[in-house]
Protein backbone atom coordinates (compact mmCIF):
# COMPACT_ATOMS: atom_id res chain seq x y z
CA UNK A 1 0.00 0.00 0.00
CA UNK A 2 1.10 3.61 -0.52
CA UNK A 3 2.56 5.98 2.06
CA UNK A 4 -0.22 6.86 4.53
CA UNK A 5 0.96 10.46 4.81
CA UNK A 6 0.19 11.29 1.17
CA UNK A 7 -3.01 12.80 -0.20
CA UNK A 8 -5.57 10.16 -1.15
CA UNK A 9 -6.40 11.24 -4.67
CA UNK A 10 -7.86 7.80 -5.47
CA UNK A 11 -10.46 8.32 -2.75
CA UNK A 12 -11.31 11.69 -4.30
CA UNK A 13 -11.90 9.87 -7.57
CA UNK A 14 -13.97 7.14 -5.96
CA UNK A 15 -16.09 9.72 -4.17
CA UNK A 16 -16.69 11.57 -7.41
CA UNK A 17 -17.81 8.44 -9.24
CA UNK A 18 -20.07 7.51 -6.31
CA UNK A 19 -21.72 10.96 -6.50
CA UNK A 20 -22.40 10.49 -10.22
CA UNK A 21 -23.88 7.06 -9.46
CA UNK A 22 -26.31 8.71 -7.01
CA UNK A 23 -27.38 11.13 -9.75
CA UNK A 24 -28.00 8.20 -12.12
CA UNK A 25 -29.86 6.39 -9.32
CA UNK A 26 -32.34 9.24 -8.97
CA UNK A 27 -32.73 9.60 -12.72
CA UNK A 28 -33.68 5.95 -12.90
CA UNK A 29 -36.10 6.38 -9.99
CA UNK A 30 -37.82 9.22 -11.82
CA UNK A 31 -38.15 7.51 -15.18
CA UNK A 32 -38.43 3.81 -14.29
CA UNK A 33 -40.30 2.03 -11.51
CA UNK A 34 -38.67 -1.35 -12.23
CA UNK A 35 -35.14 -0.61 -13.54
CA UNK A 36 -33.72 -4.12 -13.11
CA UNK A 37 -36.51 -5.70 -15.12
CA UNK A 38 -35.96 -3.03 -17.78
CA UNK A 39 -32.29 -4.03 -17.98
CA UNK A 40 -33.22 -7.68 -18.52
CA UNK A 41 -35.49 -6.68 -21.40
CA UNK A 42 -32.95 -4.30 -22.91
CA UNK A 43 -30.16 -6.91 -22.98
CA UNK A 44 -32.24 -9.70 -24.54
CA UNK A 45 -29.88 -9.76 -27.52
CA UNK A 46 -26.95 -10.85 -25.31
CA UNK A 47 -26.37 -14.63 -24.89
CA UNK A 48 -28.15 -16.06 -21.87
CA UNK A 49 -25.01 -17.10 -20.00
CA UNK A 50 -23.53 -13.57 -20.29
CA UNK A 51 -26.71 -11.61 -19.64
CA UNK A 52 -26.59 -11.70 -15.80
CA UNK A 53 -23.01 -10.40 -15.81
CA UNK A 54 -23.77 -7.58 -18.23
CA UNK A 55 -26.92 -6.63 -16.33
CA UNK A 56 -25.00 -6.63 -13.04
CA UNK A 57 -22.30 -4.34 -14.41
CA UNK A 58 -24.94 -2.02 -15.87
CA UNK A 59 -26.86 -1.99 -12.57
CA UNK A 60 -23.78 -0.74 -10.69
CA UNK A 61 -23.99 2.55 -12.59
CA UNK A 62 -27.22 3.48 -10.78
CA UNK A 63 -26.85 1.64 -7.45
CA UNK A 64 -27.21 4.61 -5.13
CA UNK A 65 -27.34 2.41 -2.02
CA UNK A 66 -23.78 1.16 -2.44
CA UNK A 67 -22.69 4.72 -3.27
CA UNK A 68 -24.06 6.00 0.06
CA UNK A 69 -22.29 3.15 1.89
CA UNK A 70 -19.05 4.12 0.13
CA UNK A 71 -19.55 7.73 1.26
CA UNK A 72 -19.87 6.65 4.90
CA UNK A 73 -16.89 4.28 4.80
CA UNK A 74 -14.66 6.90 3.17
CA UNK A 75 -15.90 9.58 5.57
CA UNK A 76 -14.95 7.40 8.55
CA UNK A 77 -11.60 6.61 6.95
CA UNK A 78 -10.71 10.27 6.34
CA UNK A 79 -11.91 11.43 9.77
CA UNK A 80 -9.79 8.71 11.42
CA UNK A 81 -6.68 9.32 9.35
CA UNK A 82 -5.18 12.02 11.54
CA UNK A 83 -5.58 9.88 14.64
CA UNK A 84 -3.71 6.91 13.24
CA UNK A 85 -0.92 8.80 11.53
CA UNK A 86 2.09 8.55 13.79
CA UNK A 87 3.35 12.02 12.97
CA UNK A 88 0.03 13.53 14.05
CA UNK A 89 0.17 11.66 17.35
CA UNK A 90 3.74 12.71 18.08
CA UNK A 91 3.18 16.37 17.15
CA UNK A 92 -0.04 16.78 19.10
CA UNK A 93 0.38 18.92 22.20
CA UNK A 94 -2.44 17.08 23.94
CA UNK A 95 -3.64 13.53 23.13
CA UNK A 96 -6.99 13.61 21.39
CA UNK A 97 -6.96 17.39 20.98
CA UNK A 98 -7.62 17.08 17.27
CA UNK A 99 -10.75 15.02 18.00
CA UNK A 100 -12.22 17.95 19.94
CA UNK A 101 -11.42 20.27 17.05
CA UNK A 102 -12.92 17.85 14.52
CA UNK A 103 -16.08 17.43 16.60
CA UNK A 104 -16.58 21.20 16.84
CA UNK A 105 -16.06 21.60 13.09
CA UNK A 106 -18.35 18.80 11.95
CA UNK A 107 -21.80 20.40 12.30
CA UNK A 108 -21.00 23.72 10.54
CA UNK A 109 -19.00 21.82 7.94
CA UNK A 110 -22.13 19.87 6.97
CA UNK A 111 -24.75 22.49 7.75
CA UNK A 112 -23.46 25.33 5.55
CA UNK A 113 -23.53 23.40 2.22
CA UNK A 114 -26.81 21.71 3.20
CA UNK A 115 -28.42 25.09 3.89
CA UNK A 116 -27.18 26.42 0.55
CA UNK A 117 -28.81 23.48 -1.25
CA UNK A 118 -32.09 24.05 0.61
CA UNK A 119 -32.13 27.74 -0.32
CA UNK A 120 -31.52 26.75 -3.93
CA UNK A 121 -34.45 24.31 -3.80
CA UNK A 122 -36.62 26.91 -2.05
CA UNK A 123 -36.04 29.41 -4.87
CA UNK A 124 -36.99 26.84 -7.50
CA UNK A 125 -40.11 25.88 -5.55
CA UNK A 126 -41.09 29.51 -4.89
CA UNK A 127 -40.87 30.24 -8.62
CA UNK A 128 -43.12 27.27 -9.38
CA UNK A 129 -40.44 25.40 -11.27
CA UNK A 130 -40.82 22.04 -9.54
CA UNK A 131 -42.46 19.71 -12.12
CA UNK A 132 -42.10 16.33 -10.45
CA UNK A 133 -45.84 16.10 -9.77
CA UNK A 134 -46.63 17.12 -13.36
CA UNK A 135 -44.45 14.29 -14.65
CA UNK A 136 -46.01 11.82 -12.21
CA UNK A 137 -49.51 12.75 -13.35
CA UNK A 138 -48.42 12.42 -16.99
CA UNK A 139 -47.08 8.91 -16.39
CA UNK A 140 -50.15 7.94 -14.37
CA UNK A 141 -50.27 5.08 -11.82
CA UNK A 142 -48.13 3.97 -10.07
CA UNK A 143 -46.16 7.22 -10.52
CA UNK A 144 -49.12 9.52 -9.79
CA UNK A 145 -49.71 7.95 -6.39
CA UNK A 146 -46.08 7.11 -5.63
CA UNK A 147 -42.99 8.83 -4.28
CA UNK A 148 -42.41 11.07 -7.30
CA UNK A 149 -45.72 12.87 -6.79
CA UNK A 150 -45.19 13.31 -3.03
CA UNK A 151 -42.34 15.82 -3.14
CA UNK A 152 -42.87 19.58 -2.81
CA UNK A 153 -46.53 19.22 -1.89
CA UNK A 154 -46.31 22.23 0.43
CA UNK A 155 -46.13 25.99 0.08
CA UNK A 156 -42.66 27.49 -0.14
CA UNK A 157 -41.69 29.32 3.03
CA UNK A 158 -38.22 30.80 3.53
CA UNK A 159 -38.27 30.60 7.34
CA UNK A 160 -39.31 26.95 7.27
CA UNK A 161 -36.68 26.22 4.62
CA UNK A 162 -33.78 27.72 6.56
CA UNK A 163 -35.02 26.38 9.90
CA UNK A 164 -35.36 22.93 8.41
CA UNK A 165 -31.88 23.11 6.92
CA UNK A 166 -30.25 24.18 10.17
CA UNK A 167 -32.18 21.94 12.56
CA UNK A 168 -34.58 19.38 11.09
CA UNK A 169 -32.07 18.10 8.53
CA UNK A 170 -29.74 16.94 11.31
CA UNK A 171 -32.03 16.20 14.24
CA UNK A 172 -35.59 15.47 13.03
CA UNK A 173 -35.54 14.86 9.30
CA UNK A 174 -38.91 14.42 7.56
CA UNK A 175 -38.72 13.54 3.88
CA UNK A 176 -42.28 14.75 3.19
CA UNK A 177 -41.50 18.31 4.29
CA UNK A 178 -37.88 18.54 3.20
CA UNK A 179 -36.82 20.80 0.34
CA UNK A 180 -34.06 18.34 -0.58
CA UNK A 181 -34.75 14.64 -0.06
CA UNK A 182 -31.07 13.63 -0.33
CA UNK A 183 -30.43 15.37 2.99
CA UNK A 184 -31.65 12.25 4.80
CA UNK A 185 -28.02 11.14 4.92
CA UNK A 186 -26.89 14.27 6.81
CA UNK A 187 -28.44 13.15 10.09
CA UNK A 188 -26.66 9.80 9.89
CA UNK A 189 -23.43 11.46 8.77
CA UNK A 190 -23.48 13.76 11.80
CA UNK A 191 -24.39 11.03 14.29
CA UNK A 192 -21.89 8.66 12.73
CA UNK A 193 -19.15 11.27 12.96
CA UNK A 194 -19.72 11.86 16.66
CA UNK A 195 -19.86 8.12 17.26
CA UNK A 196 -16.52 7.90 15.45
CA UNK A 197 -14.93 10.64 17.58
CA UNK A 198 -16.07 8.92 20.76
CA UNK A 199 -14.92 5.52 19.54
CA UNK A 200 -11.48 6.87 18.64
CA UNK A 201 -11.16 8.67 21.97
CA UNK A 202 -11.70 5.36 23.78
CA UNK A 203 -10.01 2.78 21.54
CA UNK A 204 -7.39 4.54 19.40
CA UNK A 205 -4.57 4.12 21.91
CA UNK A 206 -5.42 0.56 22.98
CA UNK A 207 -3.38 -2.31 21.58
CA UNK A 208 -6.30 -4.74 21.50
CA UNK A 209 -8.61 -2.34 19.61
CA UNK A 210 -9.34 -4.97 16.87
CA UNK A 211 -11.48 -6.68 19.49
CA UNK A 212 -13.26 -3.37 19.92
CA UNK A 213 -14.09 -3.30 16.22
CA UNK A 214 -15.51 -6.82 16.37
CA UNK A 215 -17.53 -6.06 19.50
CA UNK A 216 -18.89 -2.81 18.06
CA UNK A 217 -19.98 -4.47 14.80
CA UNK A 218 -21.76 -7.21 16.74
CA UNK A 219 -23.48 -4.85 19.19
CA UNK A 220 -24.60 -2.38 16.52
CA UNK A 221 -25.98 -5.21 14.43
CA UNK A 222 -27.90 -6.59 17.38
CA UNK A 223 -29.27 -3.13 18.12
CA UNK A 224 -30.51 -2.81 14.54
CA UNK A 225 -28.40 0.23 13.62
CA UNK A 226 -26.39 -1.48 10.91
CA UNK A 227 -25.49 1.75 9.12
CA UNK A 228 -23.14 2.72 11.97
CA UNK A 229 -21.00 -0.28 11.09
CA UNK A 230 -19.93 1.62 7.97
CA UNK A 231 -18.15 4.02 10.32
CA UNK A 232 -16.72 1.24 12.50
CA UNK A 233 -15.33 -0.62 9.50
CA UNK A 234 -14.07 2.63 7.98
CA UNK A 235 -12.10 3.23 11.20
CA UNK A 236 -10.73 -0.33 11.08
CA UNK A 237 -9.71 0.09 7.43
CA UNK A 238 -7.88 3.33 8.25
CA UNK A 239 -6.16 1.63 11.20
CA UNK A 240 -4.94 -1.21 8.99
CA UNK A 241 -3.87 1.24 6.26
CA UNK A 242 -1.78 3.39 8.60
CA UNK A 243 -0.31 0.36 10.40
CA UNK A 244 0.11 -1.79 7.32
CA UNK A 245 3.69 -2.77 8.25
CA UNK A 246 2.38 -4.40 11.42
CA UNK A 247 -0.45 -6.10 9.51
CA UNK A 248 1.89 -7.44 6.84
CA UNK A 249 4.31 -8.58 9.53
CA UNK A 250 1.73 -11.12 10.65
CA UNK A 251 2.21 -13.04 7.38
CA UNK A 252 5.22 -15.04 6.14
CA UNK A 253 7.72 -13.28 3.88
CA UNK A 254 6.73 -15.39 0.87
CA UNK A 255 3.15 -14.17 1.24
CA UNK A 256 4.30 -10.55 1.48
CA UNK A 257 6.28 -10.81 -1.76
CA UNK A 258 3.25 -12.32 -3.46
CA UNK A 259 1.11 -9.45 -2.16
CA UNK A 260 3.54 -7.00 -3.74
CA UNK A 261 3.20 -8.68 -7.12
CA UNK A 262 -0.60 -8.75 -6.88
CA UNK A 263 -0.65 -5.09 -5.95
CA UNK A 264 0.98 -3.97 -9.20
CA UNK A 265 -0.61 -6.45 -11.62
CA UNK A 266 -3.01 -4.83 -14.09
CA UNK A 267 -4.67 -8.13 -14.93
CA UNK A 268 -5.36 -8.88 -11.25
CA UNK A 269 -6.58 -5.32 -10.68
CA UNK A 270 -9.03 -5.50 -13.59
CA UNK A 271 -10.22 -9.01 -12.70
CA UNK A 272 -10.86 -8.32 -9.02
CA UNK A 273 -12.49 -4.96 -9.78
CA UNK A 274 -14.91 -6.59 -12.22
CA UNK A 275 -15.74 -9.34 -9.70
CA UNK A 276 -16.49 -6.75 -6.99
CA UNK A 277 -18.69 -4.74 -9.37
CA UNK A 278 -20.58 -7.87 -10.44
CA UNK A 279 -21.15 -8.74 -6.77
CA UNK A 280 -22.51 -5.23 -6.19
CA UNK A 281 -24.81 -5.43 -9.20
CA UNK A 282 -26.10 -8.93 -8.44
CA UNK A 283 -26.85 -8.57 -4.74
CA UNK A 284 -30.23 -7.25 -3.67
CA UNK A 285 -30.14 -3.98 -1.72
CA UNK A 286 -29.34 -4.57 1.95
CA UNK A 287 -27.54 -2.46 4.53
CA UNK A 288 -25.10 -5.15 5.68
CA UNK A 289 -24.28 -6.33 2.15
CA UNK A 290 -23.79 -2.76 0.89
CA UNK A 291 -21.49 -1.85 3.77
CA UNK A 292 -19.43 -5.03 3.35
CA UNK A 293 -19.02 -4.43 -0.38
CA UNK A 294 -18.25 -0.73 0.19
CA UNK A 295 -15.44 -1.69 2.59
CA UNK A 296 -14.15 -4.28 0.12
CA UNK A 297 -14.23 -1.76 -2.73
CA UNK A 298 -12.48 0.90 -0.63
CA UNK A 299 -9.80 -1.58 0.41
CA UNK A 300 -9.22 -2.64 -3.18
CA UNK A 301 -8.90 0.99 -4.29
CA UNK A 302 -6.17 1.47 -1.68
CA UNK A 303 -4.46 -1.82 -2.50
CA UNK A 304 -4.41 -1.93 -6.30
CA UNK A 305 -1.79 0.36 -7.83
CA UNK A 306 -3.38 0.38 -11.35
CA UNK A 307 -6.81 1.21 -9.90
CA UNK A 308 -5.29 3.96 -7.75
CA UNK A 309 -3.68 5.44 -10.84
CA UNK A 310 -6.96 5.31 -12.79
CA UNK A 311 -8.96 7.01 -10.03
CA UNK A 312 -6.25 9.65 -9.51
CA UNK A 313 -6.67 11.06 -13.00
CA UNK A 314 -7.92 14.66 -13.38
CA UNK A 315 -11.56 13.91 -14.27
CA UNK A 316 -12.34 11.56 -11.33
CA UNK A 317 -10.45 13.87 -8.96
CA UNK A 318 -12.41 16.89 -10.20
CA UNK A 319 -15.66 14.98 -9.70
CA UNK A 320 -14.47 14.14 -6.20
CA UNK A 321 -13.76 17.80 -5.49
CA UNK A 322 -17.33 18.82 -6.38
CA UNK A 323 -18.93 15.57 -5.17
CA UNK A 324 -20.59 17.07 -2.07
CA UNK A 325 -22.01 19.95 -4.07
CA UNK A 326 -23.12 17.58 -6.82
CA UNK A 327 -24.80 15.31 -4.30
CA UNK A 328 -26.63 18.20 -2.64
CA UNK A 329 -27.87 20.10 -5.70
CA UNK A 330 -28.81 17.38 -8.17
CA UNK A 331 -32.22 16.43 -6.72
CA UNK A 332 -33.80 19.90 -7.02
CA UNK A 333 -32.42 20.09 -10.56
CA UNK A 334 -33.94 16.73 -11.50
CA UNK A 335 -37.32 17.64 -10.01
CA UNK A 336 -37.37 20.96 -11.85
CA UNK A 337 -35.44 20.95 -15.13
CA UNK A 338 -35.26 17.15 -15.48
CA UNK A 339 -39.02 16.62 -15.29
CA UNK A 340 -39.82 19.76 -17.29
CA UNK A 341 -37.42 18.89 -20.12
CA UNK A 342 -38.91 15.41 -20.55
CA UNK A 343 -42.44 16.85 -20.76
CA UNK A 344 -41.22 19.49 -23.23
CA UNK A 345 -39.71 16.75 -25.43
CA UNK A 346 -42.82 14.57 -25.54
CA UNK A 347 -44.94 17.63 -26.37
CA UNK A 348 -42.74 17.97 -29.44
CA UNK A 349 -43.59 14.35 -30.37
CA UNK A 350 -40.13 13.06 -29.41
CA UNK A 351 -40.29 9.33 -28.54
CA UNK A 352 -40.27 8.29 -24.89
CA UNK A 353 -36.79 6.73 -24.85
CA UNK A 354 -35.24 9.64 -26.73
CA UNK A 355 -36.93 12.13 -24.41
CA UNK A 356 -35.43 10.31 -21.41
CA UNK A 357 -31.95 10.40 -22.92
CA UNK A 358 -32.17 14.11 -23.79
CA UNK A 359 -33.58 15.06 -20.41
CA UNK A 360 -31.04 12.92 -18.54
CA UNK A 361 -28.06 14.24 -20.50
CA UNK A 362 -28.82 17.90 -19.89
CA UNK A 363 -29.87 17.24 -16.29
CA UNK A 364 -26.49 15.65 -15.57
CA UNK A 365 -24.68 18.58 -17.21
CA UNK A 366 -26.68 21.07 -15.15
CA UNK A 367 -26.07 19.02 -11.99
CA UNK A 368 -22.32 19.06 -12.61
CA UNK A 369 -22.44 22.83 -13.13
CA UNK A 370 -24.56 23.26 -10.00
CA UNK A 371 -22.20 21.02 -8.04
CA UNK A 372 -19.23 23.16 -9.06
CA UNK A 373 -21.04 26.38 -8.10
CA UNK A 374 -22.13 24.96 -4.75
CA UNK A 375 -18.56 23.80 -4.14
CA UNK A 376 -17.28 27.33 -4.71
CA UNK A 377 -19.95 29.26 -2.79
CA UNK A 378 -20.68 26.91 0.14
CA UNK A 379 -18.70 23.67 0.29
CA UNK A 380 -15.18 25.11 0.09
CA UNK A 381 -15.92 28.15 2.31
CA UNK A 382 -17.46 25.86 4.95
CA UNK A 383 -14.01 24.36 5.56
CA UNK A 384 -12.54 27.71 6.56
CA UNK A 385 -15.62 28.85 8.46
CA UNK A 386 -15.88 25.64 10.50
CA UNK A 387 -12.15 25.77 11.28
CA UNK A 388 -12.38 29.40 12.41
CA UNK A 389 -15.41 28.66 14.60
CA UNK A 390 -13.75 25.67 16.26
CA UNK A 391 -10.56 27.64 16.87
CA UNK A 392 -12.53 30.51 18.42
CA UNK A 393 -14.50 28.15 20.68
CA UNK A 394 -11.37 26.31 21.81
CA UNK A 395 -9.54 29.61 22.45
CA UNK A 396 -12.48 30.98 24.44
CA UNK A 397 -12.88 27.85 26.56
CA UNK A 398 -9.13 27.64 27.17
CA UNK A 399 -9.04 31.28 28.29
CA UNK A 400 -12.08 30.78 30.53
CA UNK A 401 -10.54 27.66 32.06
CA UNK A 402 -7.28 29.50 32.80
CA UNK A 403 -9.15 32.42 34.41
CA UNK A 404 -11.19 30.04 36.57
CA UNK A 405 -8.04 28.14 37.48
CA UNK A 406 -6.25 31.32 38.57
CA UNK A 407 -9.25 32.44 40.58
CA UNK A 408 -9.61 29.13 42.41
CA UNK A 409 -5.88 28.67 43.15
CA UNK A 410 -5.06 29.66 46.80
CA UNK A 411 -2.23 32.17 47.32
CA UNK A 412 1.27 30.72 47.81
CA UNK A 413 1.90 31.79 51.42
CA UNK A 414 5.00 30.95 53.42
CA UNK A 415 4.66 29.12 56.75
CA UNK A 416 5.51 32.26 58.67
CA UNK A 417 2.96 34.44 56.95
CA UNK A 418 0.25 31.86 57.43
CA UNK A 419 0.98 31.78 61.14
CA UNK A 420 1.16 35.56 61.53
CA UNK A 421 -1.72 37.38 59.85
CA UNK A 422 -0.16 40.72 60.51
CA UNK A 423 2.85 39.96 58.33
CA UNK A 424 0.91 40.69 55.15
CA UNK A 425 -0.01 44.11 56.48
CA UNK A 426 3.63 44.87 57.21
CA UNK A 427 4.64 43.83 53.68
CA UNK A 428 2.01 46.13 52.25
CA UNK A 429 3.17 49.02 54.33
Amino acid sequence: MPNPSRRLLEFEGLRGIAAVVVVFHHLVQIFSIHPYEALENYFQWIPTFLRPIVCALAAVTFDGYIAIAVFWVMSAFVLSLRTFRKEAQSNSSRPGEHLSEAALRRYPRLMIPATASVIFAYVLHQLGWMHNDDLAQYFGPPYSNGALASFYQFDADFTDAVGGAVWATFFSFDITSSYNTVLWTMEKELYGSFFLFGFLAVYAGIRWRPLGYIAAVYVLRRLGIHWLNAFVLGIALCDAYCNRSWVLGCFPYSWRSMVGRLQTSRAVSLGVTVVILIAIGRLKPGVSANISLAVLLSFWVLFSAPLRAALSRPIPVFLGKISFGLYLCHWPILCSFGCWSYLACVRQSIPHSSAILISSFFSVILSLLGGFILYRVADKPSLGISKALSSAIIAATTKAASVIGQRDTPPNLSPDSSMHPGSKLKETE
